[in-house]
């Protein structure tokens, strides 16, 4: 028994009943073995009553944490306290002499327990204990939804018994201060009625998943109406019992009562009867049929809190199966490819047709018309060949799913709950308010998914552009290279240049490797002091070209020596592409205003305009070069931005542009990452 919950232990709320199960098990033990030696009495009734003193903690977590979702977070205050002050039973028991709350002068005889003033507080305590667990209980079953009722009902009635058993035997001790060992034999049959209960709860029909509290004010009024007629059927059967006496009689009225209890249960549970009480109820006390702004309210509710398109799914039927009294359903989307029918989920109805092709005479007919069938009044060639599928699945509905004039799915619904109950107006109305809305939902949730992948396709497009143009770079300068080489490879200067570049090449792919690892996560500056004018001076030797170098000495920063050559590079390769064959690009290191360290790149090339300045420049995938990714001045801009400095820029259309990067001192704070 312990198995069958603890299999199911995603948290302590499956642990709470087995430990409720075994606590009543080890009690009734004790209890027989005082039952049944008498001279060993006082022992063990005192292991009976340490029991006992577990039971109303254990007895309010259960109820407190039994299939709810929010455990004991959302339980009110006044059950936080009585859960706090439970231990006090314990203590009591410990405490205080087991003569001072129970003594039995003739037990072997009478099998009768007096209560002292201890122990007669003690089981009045035991009592409202058992009375507020009794209450949540009910609280969590009435609150349950169709299809989770289905799955648990027989395992909370089981511990309801169980409950309740415990409570009419230690309600002796408020009538009659004693209690009775011989009604001992009601509460072990309500624990084995209990036992197997929630064995075949378990084992036939699965554990139910974690619920939410909420309200049926009219259904519970009929529930309370019944329940009042029970106990007054109860207290008049008591009445009658009580002039016959005896041991027997006693006992006999408790069973009957349980089981009378136990079959009215059963009756309520009946989801068919739940339906046929609905439908008096709506007839005889709602001029409408449904509360549509709280259905349309509920059900907009519970579409926007979904986190997949799973979960949607699952929902729509769910919902359209409660509201409308049907014991199963399933969902059929267009697959975009093929234009087929695909069945995407089913709900408590095993359908094995998973496609509907698109030249099915049904699919035809939901295309041409935007009506809901009922399958009652459906037409013959519509039935044309899909009779077995009708009959076997006892298929009650089909409604399609519209979206403009595409049919983009169809809910079809199977047999109703209440088979006497007949579709009205009312019904097909709020089942197209239904439908409307669960086609928005559908297309949005695929739009959006579409618009993520879709996404994801753009961002590896821009990551390809960034390693295409870090790539260009390196050719550009290998290229440069070995077209030099085929006039100074015997140069031992020109070796070594050579090699330099090669090392230089080869740390920049590993580099670009490294940062493609981790694209998630900005890059981190290596920073140190380092002198602006050797960067720029390696620069220019790799680059291979002619440019003009104006210095007035060694410039030193703060900053990331192979991020600043990435900048410098980019900039000269642009000034030599944007101008003729014979560029004239002159490059200026020094310090400014303020001593503000600088870079300045000059060229005489194409130039560009204000308004390209100003919207595009420094933006990805925007250039004014033929052969251009536009990526290189947005590179510039990310890692010059994280050196905290900035690139200020001058063009003239046919007179060139003159790109100036500054770096402040050592001393400013910035985060020193940057994006690819």
């Amino acid at each position: 028994m312990f198995f069958l919950f603890i299999k199911d232990g995603r948290s302590f709320r499956f642990l709470a009943p087995a430990a409720l199960l075994l606590l009543y098990c080890q009690l009734e033990i004790f209890d027989l073995l005082a039952y049944l030696h008498p001279l060993n009495f006082f022992f063990w009734k005192k292991l009976s009553l340490i029991c006992e003193s577990l039971l109303p903690f254990v007895a309010l977590f259960f109820s407190l944490t039994f299939y709810r979702s929010s455990g004991l977070r959302n339980s009110g205050w006044i059950s936080r306290i009585f859960l706090i002050l439970s231990p006090l039973f314990l203590v009591l028991v410990l405490t205080v002499a087991p003569e001072k709350l129970i003594f039995s002068p003739d037990f072997s005889d009478e099998k009768i327990i007096f209560l002292g003033e201890w122990g007669f507080l003690f089981y009045v305590g035991i009592m409202v204990y058992l009375t507020l667990s009794l209450l949540l209980l009910e609280r969590t079953l009435m609150s349950v939804s169709v299809h989770e009722r289905w799955s648990i009902k027989f395992e909370i009635t089981g511990m309801g018994v169980l409950l309740a058993s415990s409570l009419i035997f230690y309600s002796q001790s408020l009538l009659y201060r004693s209690l009775d060992m011989n009604l001992l034999l009601t509460r072990s049959l309500a624990l084995l009625i209990a036992v197997g209960l929630i064995i075949f709860s378990r084992v036939k029909r699965g554990g139910g998943n974690p619920i939410s509290v909420s309200r049926g004010v009219a259904f519970q009024s009929v529930v309370i109406l019944a329940l009042s007629l029970y106990l007054i059927g109860i207290g008049l059967l008591g009445e009658g019992m009580r002039y016959l006496g005896g041991t027997f009689q006693k006992n006999f009225f408790i069973i009957v009562s349980m089981l009378i209890g136990i079959a009215f249960l059963f009756v309520f549970l009946s989801e068919n009867l739940r339906r046929k009480i609905n439908v008096v109820l709506q007839k005889n006390f709602f001029r409408n049929k449904f509360d549509y702004r709280r259905q349309w309210l509920e059900f907009t509710r519970q579409i926007s809190g979904v986190t997949s398109f799973e979960q949607l799914q699952q929902i729509i039927l769910t919902f359209f199966c409660e509201t409308f009294g049907f014991a199963g359903a399933t969902l059929y989307l267009k697959e975009n490819n093929s234009g087929d029918y695909v069945r995407v989920v089913n709900f408590r109805v095993g359908v094995d047709e998973a496609v509907f092709n698109k030249d099915n005479v049904l699919i035809g007919y939901l295309e041409k018309r935007d009506w809901i069938l009922n399958v009652a009044d459906i037409e013959t060639e519509v039935i044309a060949g899909n009779e077995e599928f009708f009959a076997e699945y006892n298929i009650s509905l089909i409604v399609p799913l519209r979206f403009a004039e595409t049919l983009e799915g169809f809910v079809i619904c199977g047999r109703l709950i209440n088979p006497g109950e007949r579709f009205t107006y009312e019904d097909f109305d709020l089942l197209r308010v239904l439908a409307r809305q669960t086609t928005s939902a559908i297309i949005t949730r695929k739009l959006s998914e579409e618009l993520a992948a879709a996404r994801e396709l753009v961002a590896i497009g821009k990551i390809s552009a960034f390693v295409m143009h870090d790539l260009k770079n390196q050719v550009t300068s290998l290229s440069l290279m070995v077209e030099n080489a085929a006039h100074f490879i015997d140069d031992p200067e020109f070796q070594k240049d050579m090699l330099e570049t090669l090392t230089a090449t080869i740390t920049k792919m590993r580099n670009l490797i490294a940062r493609l690892k981790n694209l998630r996560e900005k890059s981190e500056l290596n920073l140190a002091e380092v002198d602006l004018l050797t960067i720029t001076e390696r620069v220019i030797k790799n680059i291979g070209r002619e440019v003009k170098l104006v210095a007035s000495g060694p410039v030193s920063v703060l900053g990331d020596r192979e991020e600043l050559a990435t900048v410098l590079l980019n900039l000269l390769i642009n000034a030599f592409e944007a101008g003729d064959e014979d560029p004239a690009v002159i490059v200026t290191v020094g310090l400014g205003v303020e001593a503000e360290p600088y870079v300045k790149i000059s060229d005489n090339g194409c130039g560009m305009s204000a308004e390209f300045i100003d919207k595009h420049l420094f933006k990805p995938f925007s250039t004014t070069k033929k052969k251009g990714l536009g990526i290189g001045l947005y590179q510039c801009k990310q890692i010059i931005d994280a050196h905290g400095g900035r690139i200020e820029v001058v063009s003239e259309i046919g007179v060139g542009t003159t790109f100036t990067v500054l770096i402040p001192g050592s001393g400013f704070e910035s985060d020193h990452k940057f994006g690819v």
